[in-house]
């Protein structure tokens, strides 16, 4: 039973195994997360993890997780409004048609 509802859609698998069986991708990890103890130092941490990734080929930007959550609604948001605008122009079209003889 998770602790949280923030806890309960995740999954934790070992990721050598995982990563074994992946085609595409594979050395590779989306996210990462990682809990802080101490909130006056998470600067100082979130800063140590972008150094380990500073000269990769796939740096890294932390973040916290109410800005990872913001941006998510926000592209979320853009997709409505492009699907919006899709619909509107498909429904312009169609009574241009049925108005013109």
């Amino acid at each position: 039973m998770p602790s949280s509802p923030a806890q309960a859609n995740r999954i934790l698998v070992n990721y050598a195994y995982f990563d074994e069986a992946r085609v595409l991708e594979r050395g590779t990890a989306w996210a990462f997360a990682v809990t802080v103890d101490d909130p006056a130092r998470s600067a100082q941490i979130s800063a140590a993890v972008d150094a380990l990734f500073a000269n990769s080929a796939n740096e890294t930007v932390t973040q916290d997780e109410k800005a990872y959550v913001q941006g998510q609604l926000r592209q979320l948001g853009d997709v409505s409004l492009m699907a919006n605008a899709i619909v509107a122009a498909v429904l312009f079209t169609l009574l241009f048609l049925t108005g013109t003889p």
